[in-house]
């Protein structure tokens, strides 16, 4: 997969950590993969290139988990990071329909200093019986 690619996307540089993870994902070993970038943002000293590149990792599969990775990485992040995670987050709440967290998330990116984005005024159909 292209998970050095994300990471920069993100602001990220790519850790050692992910770096490995990427040429076990080269030889075919995706669990392999998927266990190393779990153990490595699992541990206490996890950097936020490491969270980052763990819900990456979650993110390009649609894995249920992605969120609460990212949600790490957002509190571990400098803050040009902060805008861009929380800005992913946005896109996810947003997608589950999850009003309450993409608006929690639009305060943690204008904190970071943008002001760029808005939330859209959702209001869900009525039944039609």
């Amino acid at each position: 997969m292209l998970l050095g690619v994300g990471l920069s996307a993100l602001g990220f540089a790519a850790s050692e950590t992910s770096t490995r993870a990427r040429q076990l994902e080269k030889v075919g070993d995706s669990a392999g993969a998927r266990e190393l970038l779990r153990r490595t943002a699992g541990a206490p000293n996890a950097s936020a290139e490491d969270l980052a590149a763990w819900a990456e990792f979650l993110d390009q599969r649609r894995d249920p988990g992605t969120r609460a990775a990212y949600e790490r990485v957002l509190v571990a992040a400098t803050p040009q990071e902060k805008a861009r995670i929380a800005r992913r987050l946005m896109v996810l709440d947003l997608m589950t329909e999850d009003i309450k967290s993409a608006e929690k998330h639009m305060e943690a990116y204008r904190a970071a200093g943008l002001k760029d984005l808005k939330i859209p005024v959702y209001t869900k159909p009525e039944a039609p019986w």
